[in-house]
């Protein structure tokens, strides 16, 4: 398996795994003041331009384009899906070598 597709799976298996334990209500609740809720944050954060980080680790061509997808589509789910298949996809820049 493809390093970038060992990502996405890790991705979105972190993500269902998050969801469940903030929304099931059998487990108790996160308090998400101080230095847990910011982690929470950062975690978020970074989960969410995780196709930017994609694009710019593949040196992809079109590292504009996934940038302003995720930026303005990223909160649809559909759009960061879009973002980072185009990121894992995409056409990359050759290397220079010096």
């Amino acid at each position: 398996m493809r390093t970038a597709a060992k990502f996405i799976a890790a991705l979105a298996a972190l993500g269902i795994v998050a969801v469940i334990a903030l929304t099931h209500p059998g487990l108790p609740k996160l308090d998400t003041t101080g230095s847990a809720g910011f982690l929470l944050f950062l975690g978020a954060v970074i989960c969410y331009f995780a196709p930017a980080f994609v694009a710019t680790a593949r040196n992809c061509k079109a590292i504009d384009g996934i940038l302003v997808v995720n930026v303005f589509l990223g909160w649809t789910f559909i759009g960061w899906v879009v973002a980072l298949a185009w990121a894992a996809s995409g056409e990359t820049r050759a290397k220079v070598t010096a």
